[in-house]
């Protein structure tokens, strides 16, 4: 169960990252919420709306940048950033390339604390994956990885999710995990508790 929970972590935090990081130019974009915190979204204006789509990263990965109005200010693009739950408090920056010229935006964020989960298995391998389970991991690891390289400059992208099921939540994203008295990765998904054979979105 560890192994499979292990897994689906992974898998649900970069599938949360790839939606949250897709490329999109469609003004009428629905942005998520912000929350400048460890696992949360940051959004940072960083063109004017009558610059040309500006090319942003962050620590080398490529970010989600919409043209957008943001309150009362005037339209422009902006990055939408999502926050790993790893990520250290304090001051951060994007690199933003706009017709060759490379320039440093900074943005701040700050720590959050989750609710702290105790678990105890019987199991061991629960706990500690055997080597069956390892090889899978590597498996759908390096599949994820691949996943993840793949980028496609979309018309129209927006962040109005939905969730893939009702049902209870069972696993909140953030949860820190103890199990058998051994921290593990905090939960970067969210779990919905459904029967065996529901339909998904």
């Amino acid at each position: 169960m560890n192994t499979a929970c292990s897994t689906m972590r992974r898998a649900n935090y970069f599938l949360l990252l790839l939606l949250t990081l897709m490329c999109a130019s469609a003004s009428a974009a629905t942005l998520p919420r912000e929350s400048r915190v460890q696992g949360g979204i940051v959004i940072v204006r960083v063109a004017d709306a009558a610059a040309p789509m500006p090319r942003v990263t962050r620590e080398g990965v490529r970010v989600w940048v919409v043209k957008h109005k943001v309150g009362r200010a005037a339209p422009g693009w902006y990055a939408v950033v999502g926050i790993p739950l790893s990520a250290k408090p304090g001051q951060h920056t994007l690199n933003v390339n706009l017709d060759g010229t490379t320039t440093s935006v900074p943005f701040k964020i700050t720590s959050k604390k989750y609710p702290v989960q105790k678990l105890t298995f019987s199991n061991q391998r629960m706990v500690d994956p055997i080597a069956e389970d390892l090889a899978r991991i590597n498996r759908e690891s390096k599949h994820l990885a691949e996943v993840k390289r793949a980028w496609r400059d979309a018309e129209a992208t927006s962040a109005s999710f939905q969730i893939p099921a009702a049902g209870r939540l069972s696993s909140r994203f953030g949860l820190q995990r103890v199990l058998n008295g051994q921290p593990r990765s905090p939960h970067a998904g969210l779990d919905v508790a459904v029967p065996t054979g529901t339909p998904i979105v």
